[in-house]
Parts: structure tokens; sequence; C-alpha cells
């Protein structure tokens, strides 16, 4: 279990150290194994580590103790445990399972919010048929809007081959991040209306996209 989080509530949800590794699996193992597939065509090694270490520090600020920490390793490492992930847990697990398992749906909900603010384009069934189109799991996943899917996947998978591309796909990112940064007071309020007690409700996982549960 998480130790390091305090027991406040009568009825804490307790998380496991499986789980938020599996999780921090869930985020990293794609870039780590498949950094084409998700539109990071140059990065050096010496960069992917950079990158491994950072989550690394991160998993371990949330919890994840040092023996449980799936990238407090060399990139060398760190591909083989993310494999052996796929190949003995993921993979078996995912083929069993119909699409929406409720943990990978919370879990791709929650992303998706996130990076709806950025990038309005990204729907939660299209984040989640990537990621099983990147492990190359077979799953029927509904995508109300093929247009905005098929473009995330032609960027990922040949515009940002260009530099010209991932130039403008960085100022089109920086500049919606300085749009929601003038937005924040106003998203922030009207949040705090909709979920004051910072609970989303359920959604319905054929027909959810993250916009119903913003506040933009």
């Amino acid at each position: 279990m998480n130790g390091l989080v305090p027991k406040e509530s009568s009825e804490p949800i307790w998380v496991t150290q499986y789980d938020m590794a599996l999780i921090l699996w869930s985020i990293m193992a794609p870039i780590v194994l498949f950094p084409r597939k998700c539109g990071i065509h140059e990065i050096t090694r010496s960069q992917m580590e950079d990158l491994i270490h950072f989550w690394a520090v991160l998993a371990y600020t949330l919890g994840i103790k040092d023996e449980n920490n799936i990238m407090l390793s060399d990139y060398d490492e760190t591909f083989a445990i993310c494999d052996m992930i796929l190949a003995k847990d993921v993979r078996p697990v995912s083929k069993e399972r119909k699409y929406p398992s409720d943990h990978g749906f919370e879990v791709s909900k929650v992303l998706a919010v996130a990076i709806q603010p950025l990038a309005p384009i990204v729907s939660l069934q299209g984040l989640m048929r990537q990621w099983y189109r990147i492990f190359g799991i077979t799953a029927s996943v509904p995508v109300e809007h093929k247009f905005g899917y098929k473009s995330m996947v032609t960027l990922a998978d040949t515009l940002l081959k260009y530099t010209v591309f991932r130039w403008m796909f960085a100022a089109l990112l920086k500049f919606m991040l300085i749009l929601r940064t003038w937005q924040r007071a106003k998203i922030t309020a009207t949040m705090n209306t909709l979920y004051p007690d910072e609970v989303h409700p359920d959604v319905d996982p054929h027909s959810f996209t993250p916009k119903e549960l913003l506040a933009y």
C-alpha cells in the first residue's frame, strides 16, 4: 500500500504499489517501447534516460517505493521491464477483457480530461484506441469522430517526422497553454461550482467525451 498517504478519510481508498506501477507503465511504456508511434521520431538515448529519470522521481513523490519503481533504471533495463509487463501481464489480460474495462476506462478518462485543454481534438475513445493500436492489441473501441482520431494517428505516425510540423505542433501547444492559463481563474471557478466535492460524475464509456467534464 501507499504508506506515504495519510489516512484522513473514514473510508479511504488504498491503492496498491502494483496498481500504481501499472499506471506508471501505461503512461511511459508506449514512449519507451514505441516512441515513433507516439510521435517521438527523434530522441537520443540520453534524452530518453532523462525522461525516464523524470518519471522515476515523479513516481517516488507519488508514493511508489524504489523496489517497485519501474523507471528507476537505465534505458536498457527499463525497456526490458516494460516489455516484460506487456508480454506477461497487459496483453493477456487485455485480450480477455472487452471494452470498456473499468480500470482502463477510468485511467484513460483522467488522461483524456488532462490532455483535452491543450489538445481539444483528443477524445477518450480515440486515446484508448491509439493505446491499443500502439501495443498491437485488437479491441473494438468506438470512435464517434473518426476524422479526429485519424488526424491524431497521422500526426503521430507521419507529420511529426518532419521538423516543420514539430515546430508548428509545439507552437500550437504553447498557444493553447497560454490560452488556458489566461482562462484559469474562470475555469477554476466554474469547476468548483460544478464539482464542489471534487468528484466527477459517472459517464457513459461508449459516448463520453472529455469536454463533458470540463468548464471552458
